[in-house]
């Protein structure tokens, strides 16, 4: 009776401290993105989770009119193999120019929004002001030409240390003010993240496109671009932007969407894990 109340009591312990089957990873990559895998402890399958962008060529409301015009205008484009986005903006305004279709939207690049700098000398009544228990602001004094510490060492010089800059004293409490330690720089640090027209470059363009819709040589472009982006088709104007910038349009924004599924490594299909 003993054994069978232990072998129970060891079935519930096994049972409650196994391991479940699937397992999840995060893994940091090169570019410093997550890769999030799933792995299946039982038949050695791994899956990534996949994001798929679902709104890469967005239209905005107003901009069902300008999208009609951009399918329906076919042009001629030449290799914009290495060019800028800057370039390829220019280069393709004008060919739309040239077709004399005044309905075709304007192509740019939108800039992502970036935190306004704030002006202290008008934004005086944002700060709040340090305490001032004795009146005016401390000022440090330098002590210009202090007595020498220590035979054979500058003048100002903290003894023991030949290379320490000079110091200063606190008028307040009379204590040398040390100066912090600049932390080291790191290895390794995230990519620059691009936030300029002048930084995207077209790879891989291929040949020369002939008689092609306005809209299918805009999805060219952003297959060819060496960074994700996507744009955004409005009344008068098409914005491109970095794939994960918020467009604002009048009142409304654009954000990306995205959708999301496990792909089985080393095979195409995907193949989500029950």
């Amino acid at each position: 009776m003993k054994f069978a109340c232990f072998l129970g009591i060891t079935l519930i312990f096994g049972a409650t401290a196994a391991e479940p089957r699937f397992q999840l990873r995060s893994l940091i990559q090169n570019d410093g993105t997550l890769l999030h895998m799933r792995l299946d402890t039982e038949t050695g399958k791994t899956w990534r989770l996949e994001r798929v962008l679902k709104n890469r060529i967005e239209i905005s409301l107003q901009g069902k009119l300008a999208a009609r015009e951009l399918e329906r205008t076919r042009i001629d484009v030449k290799s914009l193999e290495s060019f800028t986005l800057a370039e390829v903006l220019q280069t393709l305004n004008g060919i739309l120019v040239e077709t004399g279709n005044d309905n075709l939207p304007r192509l740019v690049f939108s800039i992502p929004v970036k935190n306004p700098d704030i002006d202290q000398a008008k934004a005086k009544e944002q700060l709040v002001p340090p305490a001032r228990p004795f009146g005016e602001d401390p000022q440090i004094i330098e002590l210009v030409a202090p007595p020498p510490l220590l035979p054979g060492f500058p003048r100002g010089a903290i003894p023991g240390n030949p290379w320490a800059p000079g110091r200063q004293i606190d008028p307040l409490t009379g204590r040398p003010l040390f100066r912090p330690a600049v932390p080291p720089q790191p290895l390794w640090q995230p990519p620059r993240r691009k936030e300029d027209v002048t930084l995207f470059r077209i790879r891989n363009w291929g040949q020369p496109m002939r008689d092609t819709s306005v809209k299918q040589v805009l999805a060219h472009v952003l297959n060819c671009a060496d960074s994700p982006l996507r744009c955004v088709v409005d009344e008068k104007t098409v914005y491109f932007a970095p794939e994960s910038s918020v467009i604002t349009l009048g009142r409304t924004f654009s954000q990306p969407q995205y959708a999301e599924q496990w792909v089985e490594i080393g095979e195409d299909n995907p193949n989500p894990p029950e």
